[in-house]
């Protein structure tokens, strides 16, 4: 099954890098400066096809708390801040920046769904 690959993987990246947690090095390229809109972007799409890929939802659950722990939750404020920064002073987002936003907007459902 992929999604146990995949989980796989980024356990063993956790291993290599030696981390604390999953995911850690991705959530910090998230909130990087430095780090393109594009990549940001790729990024949520990723950790959303992770969570939303786990078959049960005490995986999703146990994805989100690494994903938590790393800081996400104030990563993802951060990024909406910069997404409606892009927006002032023009009609609307660049389709990178609202892309962005359709994935940020995406686990805040997907969570608040789970939650209730």
């Amino acid at each position: 099954e992929g999604f146990r690959v995949v989980l796989c993987s980024c356990d063993y990246f956790k291993a290599i890098k030696r981390e604390r947690v999953r995911f850690f090095s991705l959530v910090n390229a998230l909130v990087a400066n430095e780090t393109s809109v594009v990549f940001k972007r790729d990024i949520m799409l990723f950790l959303n096809t992770l969570v939303n890929s786990a078959p049960t939802l005490e995986e999703r659950v146990e994805i989100r708390a690494d994903l938590m722990y790393t800081g996400l939750l104030e990563g993802i404020e951060q990024l909406k801040a910069l997404t409606s920064d892009e927006a002032v002073g023009t009609s609307e987002l660049s389709d990178e920046h609202y892309e962005l936003e359709v994935q940020l907007q995406v686990f805040e459902t997907v969570l608040h769904n789970d939650n209730s």
